[in-house]
């Protein structure tokens, strides 16, 4: 009997130890399954079907107010094709998996009075394509910089131009977005009816300097040139 009984025993605990391997084994797995991150192919369109590239695309857990703020959960920049792809960490991205419905919504961060953007759901595949984001109508305000008296500059130094917008003096500002100016000319695509806010600096990013605003195009198609003389000692 006891011999029954001993026997009985070591099975059970050889039982234990082989559940606890295959657990152990299985627990990494699991772990990494878990844990991985979250991307997000993203294609931009303006309004005519064509690719709109160097437009920054973020991801949030939140509809964008009107001026597209929003706190970004991932980001990245359309490249010439106008796509682009978000990673999202991986803690960030279990959290928005957790559950089913509408948890996450793409934002353009491009000039406009509402910010372009639209809602996803976090556990549904991607389109083969990429999750489309297009643009509405745009025109074109095109800064360039001149010296300190309104003269062209011969040899225009590097720049990086900090620009909000406003659709009106009581709506709040935009996000900032930074654009690189190596020639002393910067086009900026935009909705129509802003007012810009504008900073430059030189490449390096120091002693930023404020310019007066600007006016963006009245309507879709049209193009504003505005120059802005650069401070006295911009070098």
């Amino acid at each position: 009997m006891l011999r029954v009984v001993l026997a009985g025993l070591a099975v059970l605990a050889l039982s234990f130890l082989l559940a606890r391997r295959l657990t152990e084994g299985l627990r990494p797995a699991a772990a990494a399954a878990g844990a991985a991150a979250w991307e997000l192919p993203v294609q931009l369109l303006d309004a005519d079907g064509r690719p709109a590239a160097g437009v920054p695309v973020v991801l949030t857990a939140r509809p964008p107010d009107p001026a597209g703020r929003a706190p970004a959960l991932a980001r990245a920049v359309t490249g010439p094709d106008g796509r682009a792809r978000l990673t999202v960490p991986p803690g960030r991205a279990r959290r928005l998996r957790s559950g089913p419905g509408v948890r996450a919504f793409l934002v353009a961060r491009f000039p406009a009075r509402t910010a372009p953007w639209r809602a996803i759901d976090p556990a549904a595949p991607a389109p083969e394509e990429g999750w489309i984001l297009r643009l509405p109508p745009a025109g074109i305000l095109a800064l360039v910089l001149t010296g300190p008296d309104g003269e062209p500059l011969p040899d225009p130094p590097p720049a990086r131009l900090y620009l909000r917008w406003r659709a009106s003096s009581s709506s709040p500002p935009s996000p900032e977005l930074v654009r690189s100016v190596p020639d002393g000319r910067c086009e900026i695509p935009c909705g129509p009816g802003l007012r810009f806010d504008l900073e430059v600096a030189r490449a390096d990013g120091r002693r930023r300097s404020r310019l007066a605003a600007a006016d963006g195009p009245a309507a879709p198609g049209e193009r504003v040139e505005a120059a802005r003389p650069l401070p006295v000692r911009f070098d």
